[in-house]
C-alpha cells in the first residue's frame, strides 16, 4: 500500500482526534523498517557470503589434495568426485537443519576442488599436441551455453518441486550419472 493508500486508510478509519497518532503509528513503522530492514538485509547477506566463504575454504583444501591425487587413476577419481558432491548436495534438498548443509557444502568443497585441475589434466593429456587451444575454446564455448539452458531447464523445476526440491533431485541425478559412470568403468575394465 503507497503513502496515499495508508493516510487514506487512517484518515478512512479513525476520528479526527485520533488521525496524529495512527498517522504516528504508521510514521514509526516506517522508520522501523528503515532501520530494521537494511539490518535484517545485511545478516540475509552475511549468511550468503559466509556459505560461500565456506565453499572457497573447502575448495581451497580440496585443491591442494589435486597433485596427490593424480597418482591414482584419473577416472575413478573423477568419478568419486562426482559421487561426492552429489551426496554432499543431499542435505540442501532435505529438511535439515542449517549447520548440517552448511557442513556439506564444506565437504562438497573440499570434494570439489580438485575437479579443475584433474579435469585440465586430462584435457592436455588427450589433446593431441598444438590442438589443445582449441579443444580447450570449445569446452568453455560449451560451458557457455550449459549455463542458459540449465537455468532454463531449472526454472520450470524450481516452480514445480520447490527450491529444496529442485535441490534434491540435482543431487540424486549427480549420484546417479556418477553410478552409471562406475558401471561403464567396471564394464571397460571386464572388457579388456
Amino acid at each position: 500500500m503507497g503513502v496515499a493508500g495508508k493516510y487514506t486508510l487512517i484518515a478512512d478509519l479513525l476520528p479526527a482526534g485520533q488521525r496524529v497518532a495512527g498517522n504516528s503509528v504508521f510514521g514509526l513503522a516506517d522508520q522501523v523498517s528503515l532501520m530494521i530492514g537494511p539490518a535484517l538485509a545485511g545478516a540475509v547477506t552475511a549468511l550468503a557470503g559466509t556459505i560461500w566463504a565456506i565453499f572457497g575454504v573447502g575448495a581451497v583444501i580440496g585443491e591442494l589434495s589435486a597433485p596427490f591425487l593424480r597418482r591414482w587413476p584419473v577416472w575413478p577419481v573423477m568419478t568419486a568426485i562426482v559421487l561426492g558432491w552429489g551426496l554432499a548436495l543431499v542435505p540442501f534438498g532435505l529438511p535439515t537443519p542449517l549447520w548440517i548443509g552448511l557442513a556439506a557444502f564444506t565437504a562438497g568443497a573440499v570434494i570439489w576442488g580438485p575437479w579443475m585441475s584433474l579435469s585440465m589434466g586430462v584435457f592436455q593429456d588427450a589433446s593431441p599436441p598444438g590442438a589443445l587451444a582449441q579443444v580447450l575454446a570449445a569446452r568453455s564455448s560449451l560451458l557457455i551455453l550449459a549455463a542458459p539452458i540449465g537455468i532454463a531447464l531449472g526454472a520450470p523445476l524450481v516452480a514445480a518441486l520447490g527450491a529444496r526440491g529442485t535441490l534434491l533431485v540435482s543431487a540424486l541425478a549427480t549420484i546417479a550419472l556418477g553410478l552409471v559412470t562406475v558401471a561403464a568403468l567396471l564394464l571397460a575394465r571386464r572388457a579388456r
